[in-house]
């Protein structure tokens, strides 16, 4: 089902953001970061005084501490100005330096979070592992969650489950870990689950749209389609004009033919967003099965004008004709 998709791309945004409320590693995500934030861990501000001189006699040593206090400044300076890639760089030659040093799982976790905005999941892995071998407490808990959500993402389903298991025994009114774990648990099709998991979210946040619009998933897949309108509805009650939820509930009208309210949703998804692509599309597959052929050449023709790679409709182009 397409409308899936977009579900996927919904559960990364929101993870990707880190809407954990039990983290005890203090520290700002990358969408926080790009919005002009500085690193809050007071560990890391620290190092904007001046240095303390090191006690080492080894001249190396004297050296590797001077220049990983600039790198880390440097990257926490970058972060704030939106230079990513700069940032990266810099504490990634902080780690060279001093693979050990107090602050490194801290910086194994802000390239993991780094690398985890640029698409790259096993790399973002690599450092989130390296910062848990580096420390091994329970003040880790963020690193844990965001290694979980990558494993998710690279489809390592067991191991996400069980490394949901375990936080959840310690932040069991964690409401990003709830979710977390039901949509592990509704891509291992265990709606059972899921479900459970997404219904003690809505006790604790009844207006939470992504859980709204995760349990009607999980309901629709698991043959209960009433339950699953029931709950896209109350989903576009809470976002009317949230495209991604406009086009999940006209996903599940269209596949119970009830054409009139998918049109009228993509109609208002891409009234309210008329620069994303993959709702025309949507809206094409819909009108070919409307048999109105001629609006879905036209959908189709926008999605290409939008950026929409025409190799990739070959097949809606050839249901168009």
């Amino acid at each position: 089902m397409r409308y899936i998709c977009s579900m996927k791309h919904r559960i990364w945004l929101w993870f990707l953001c880190g809407l954990f409320s039990c983290v005890t590693l203090q520290a700002q995500t990358i969408i926080e970061l790009k919005k002009g934030g500085r690193v809050r861990s007071k560990t890391l501000d620290d190092y904007r005084q001046p240095a303390r001189q090191p006690v080492e006699s080894d001249g190396q040593k004297t050296a590797d501490s001077v220049y990983f206090n600039k790198w880390v400044i440097e990257g926490m300076d970058a972060m704030s100005t939106d230079s990513l890639k700069r940032a990266r760089t810099c504490f990634v030659e902080a780690l060279r330096l001093m693979p050990k040093h107090k602050l490194a799982p801290q910086l194994h976790y802000y390239v993991g979070l780094l690398d985890e905005n640029r698409g790259e999941a096993r790399e973002a892995l690599r450092h989130y592992d390296a910062a848990l071998q580096l420390n091994e407490g329970a003040d880790m808990d963020m690193v844990r969650m965001r290694r979980a959500y990558v494993c998710y993402e690279l489809g390592r389903l067991l191991e996400a489950r069980r490394a949901c298991d375990e936080l959840i025994d310690r932040h069991a009114q964690d409401t990003a870990l709830l979710f977390l774990r039901a949509s592990v648990a509704m891509d291992d099709r265990r709606y059972t689950d899921a479900r459970r998991d997404l219904e003690n979210l809505l006790v604790i946040s009844p207006n939470h749209v992504n859980a709204w619009v995760c349990l009607a998933h999980v309901n629709n897949l698991d043959g209960r389609p009433q339950q699953a309108m029931e709950q896209f509805n109350r989903a576009v009650l809470l976002a009317p004009t949230d495209a991604d939820v406009l086009m999940a509930r006209a996903g599940a009208a269209r596949e119970r033919k009830l054409y009139g309210l998918a049109r009228a949703d993509l109609d208002v998804a891409i009234k309210a967003h008329p620069e994303r692509a993959d709702l025309y599309v949507q809206r094409a597959a819909l009108w070919i099965d409307m048999k109105e052929k001629r609006a879905a050449l036209s959908d189709l023709d926008k999605a290409v004008s939008l950026g929409t790679l025409r190799s990739s409709l070959l097949e809606l182009y050839q249901a168009a004709q």
